[in-house]
């Protein structure tokens, strides 16, 4: 009796694993798109900020190097090409479009049956969770900006303004695309740059921030302030 069911508990578990097998391989049901979690295939998930971490430190170089390079074909077409953002986007969503259907035609054709895809759906779960955070972030932006308008930090208020200038200047000098451009190759070169060269960019960057410091400083005992009325009056 106790043989048989061993033999039966375990003819179950088999059953159960085949189905579930089953079910993973079924394309029907919708695929949820999470923002802040990526779904791989074996069901476990992995944070945003990994994937991009890895793209932008060249963990997998081909994944990289194919992402550096399609943004390098964008920015050739889009500016020395004469096709605009909306132009572009057509021709991709039309080519990929004609390709599903021409291969749907010719595997009907062929006698097999046409590939399915999953559907893709976004999470609400996921969307309210995102749009909690950005406005969360948002918030913060906000009360510290207003903080800065009080003029109670004159020294950051200044920093920010002259950070203002030299982005307005640069902005003269560059159209969007082409900051676009720079920002694009930067954020795929300067990470692992600075990886690679972390000991050195440390200590010039804390040399420069002493240097800027210490300017600060001069300027702030420069600037003249009111005498406070709650310090006790000096005797004559």
């Amino acid at each position: 009796n106790d043989c048989k069911r061993n033999s039966s508990a375990e003819e179950r578990q088999t059953s159960e694993r085949m189905a579930e097998q089953q079910n993973l391989g079924q394309d029907n049901e919708p695929y949820y798109g999470d923002f802040t979690t990526i779904k791989k295939r074996d069901g476990t998930q992995s944070a945003v900020a990994k994937q991009l971490s890895d793209i932008v430190y060249w963990k997998d170089p081909r994944i990289s190097g194919a992402i550096l390079a399609a943004g390098l074909i964008f920015f050739y077409v889009t500016t020395r090409g004469g096709y605009s953002y909306l132009t572009l986007f057509s021709i991709i969503i039309m080519m990929h479009l004609l390709v599903s259907i021409l291969h749907g035609v010719v595997s009907s054709y062929q006698g097999s049956t046409p590939p399915t895809q999953k559907p893709f759906s976004i999470d609400p779960e996921a969307a309210k969770k995102s749009c909690a955070m950005v406005v969360d972030e948002l918030n913060k932006f906000f009360v510290w900006y207003f903080d800065i308008l009080s003029g109670k930090n004159l020294v950051l208020s200044l920093q920010i303004i002259c950070l203002l200038c030299v982005t307005w200047t640069i902005g003269s000098w560059l159209d969007g695309s082409t900051l676009l451009l720079l920002v694009f190759c930067g954020g795929m070169g300067i990470p692992v740059a600075y990886q690679n060269n972390q000991a050195l960019v440390d200590s010039k960057l804390r040399e420069a921030k002493n240097h800027i410091d210490g300017l600060i400083e001069k300027v702030n005992d420069k600037i003249p302030r009111a005498e406070n009325k709650d310090s006790p009056k000096k005797s004559t």
